[in-house]
């Protein structure tokens, strides 16, 4: 798969489905709270929860990406929190 600088994250399900667009560079991912990856990634799913209503009691920074899968045009995110 060719190298993206410009991506669509979509984040499914929970707490809500919806996409939004990044230029920052995503480094490969983990599960793991120390993995660069991890962190870049679950900062930026925070930032835009913050920015949208969503349907649950948990607050953003309760949230962190827990799988990632790549997509032809970026990722698909999973959260878990």
């Amino acid at each position: 798969m060719k190298k993206l600088t410009h991506k669509k994250i979509t984040v499914l399900d929970y707490p809500v489905t919806f996409s939004f667009e990044t230029d920052v560079e995503l480094p490969p991912f983990k599960y793991d709270a120390d993995n660069k990856g991890y962190k870049v990634r679950t900062k930026l799913v925070q930032q835009e929860l913050k920015k949208i209503k969503y349907g649950s009691p948990h607050v953003p920074s309760d949230f962190v990406v827990e799988v990632v899968t790549e997509t032809e045009d970026g990722e698909t995110w999973e959260l878990g929190s």
